[in-house]
C-alpha cells in the first residue's frame, strides 16, 4: 500500500527516521537503564517526567535542520503510554502534552511531516523494555519489586550481575514469553476469555486496560487535532499475543533461548512462590548451566492475592 499526492495521484516516497529511541525512557529521574535505580525504579514510577524526549524545545531547531539537511521531510515520533499516563489511571500529563505540541510545531517549521508511533516493547520498563504505566502490572496484582527475582520479568536495571554474569545481549526480547509481559498482552487482548474473573475497580480486566491505553491515545490525538503536519496515528508498535495460542503451557516454545529459559507453565509457578532449577543461556542460543531460581520462595502477586492464572483456574 502507498500513501497517494491528493492533487495528482502519485505515489509518495516517505523519506523519514524514527524520533527517537529515548523516548522510551523518561527525563526525571534519569530513565538509562544502566543507572542503579532501586528502590524508586518499582516503588516511585508515578513520579517521573518525560517532557525533554526526545531533546529539549531549544535543541529541537537544530535536530530537525540536521534532518532536513540530510533529505529527510518525515518522522515517525516516538510516544509512550507511559509518558501520557504514568502518574495514575485517568491523570494526564498535560506539561507532556504541551511539549509534545511544542515540539510537533517546531518540526512543522522545518518542513517535517509527523506520524504519531505509540510505542512499546515488551509492555512496559518493569518488564524489560518500556510504554505502558507501570500501575497497569500492579492494577492486575504485579508486585514491580518482585519481577526480577520470581523470574517473571528481567530488566537491565534489575539485572543480578552477581548471580548471573553480564546482562545477555538482546535478552530484553525474551520477556514477551516471561509470566508478566505474556499475562499483560493476554489480559489486554483477550482478558475476557482466558480470565474472565480477574476485574479491576469492578471492571472486566480487558475492557479495564483497554479503556485507559485508548484514554490516553484519546487525549493525544485531541491536543495534537490540529496541527498540519501530523499526517496520522499508530495503533501500537509490535504488540504480542501473550499466551493467546498456545497450545501447551507446560511445553518450551521459545523462539530463542536466552536468560533463564523456562515454560509459560514453570514461571507461573516461580511467579507464585516456588522454588525451580531451570537452563541458563549466557547468549542466544548457548546453554551454560542450570540456576536455582526463586531460592527465597517470593510470590511475585500482592499480599493476600494468588495470582491471576490461580484465580481463573489455569493451574
Amino acid at each position: 500500500r502507498t500513501f497517494r499526492e491528493q492533487s495528482t495521484g502519485r505515489a509518495l516516497l516517505l523519506r523519514g527516521v524514527n524520533v527517537g529511541g529515548s523516548t522510551k525512557l523518561p527525563t526525571v529521574p534519569d530513565g538509562a537503564t544502566a543507572r542503579d535505580q532501586s528502590p524508586s525504579f518499582a516503588n516511585h514510577h508515578r513520579n517521573v517526567s518525560f517532557v525533554g524526549r526526545p531533546f529539549d524545545l531549544e535543541e529541537a531547531p537544530l535536530h530537525f535542520t540536521r534532518l532536513r539537511s540530510w533529505g529527510f521531510t518525515f518522522c515517525r515520533f516516538l510516544i509512550t503510554w507511559e509518558a501520557v499516563e504514568h502518574a495514575g489511571p485517568g491523570i494526564y500529563d498535560t506539561d507532556y502534552l504541551e511539549y509534545l505540541s511544542d515540539v510537533i510545531d517546531i518540526a512543522h517549521e522545518h518542513g517535517i511531516t509527523v506520524y504519531i508511533d505509540p510505542h512499546q516493547d515488551v509492555w512496559s520498563r518493569w518488564t524489560g523494555g518500556d510504554g505502558a504505566p507501570g500501575w497497569t502490572l500492579e492494577a492486575v496484582g504485579f508486585r514491580l519489586d518482585r519481577l526480577a527475582a520470581t523470574g517473571a520479568a528481567f530488566s537491565h536495571q534489575e539485572w543480578d550481575e552477581d548471580k548471573y554474569g553480564p546482562y545477555p545481549q538482546m535478552m530484553w526480547g525474551t520477556n514477551y514469553g516471561r509470566l508478566a509481559t505474556a499475562t499483560m498482552f493476554t489480559l489486554f487482548f483477550a482478558g475476557d476469555r482466558f480470565a474472565p474473573k480477574t476485574t479491576v475497580e469492578g471492571v472486566p480486566v480487558q475492557e479495564y486496560l483497554q479503556s485507559h491505553y485508548l484514554g490516553a491515545m484519546r487525549a493525544v490525538a485531541q491536543h495534537l487535532r490540529d496541527k498540519p503536519n501530523v499526517v496520522g496515528f499508530s495503533t501500537l508498535n509490535e504488540p504480542s499475543s501473550g499466551f493467546a495460542g498456545v497450545k501447551d503451557i507446560a511445553a518450551l516454545e521459545w523462539p530463542v533461548r536466552c536468560g533463564p529459559v523456562m515454560s509459560p507453565f514453570v514461571g507461573m509457578v516461580l511467579g507464585s512462590g516456588f522454588t525451580v532449577e531451570v537452563d541458563y543461556y549466557d547468549a542466544p542460543g548457548h546453554f551454560q548451566r542450570r540456576v536455582r531460581m526463586n531460592a527465597e520462595q517470593r510470590s511475585v502477586w500482592r499480599e493476600g492475592y494468588e495470582g491471576v492464572w490461580r484465580e481463573n483456574g489455569v493451574w
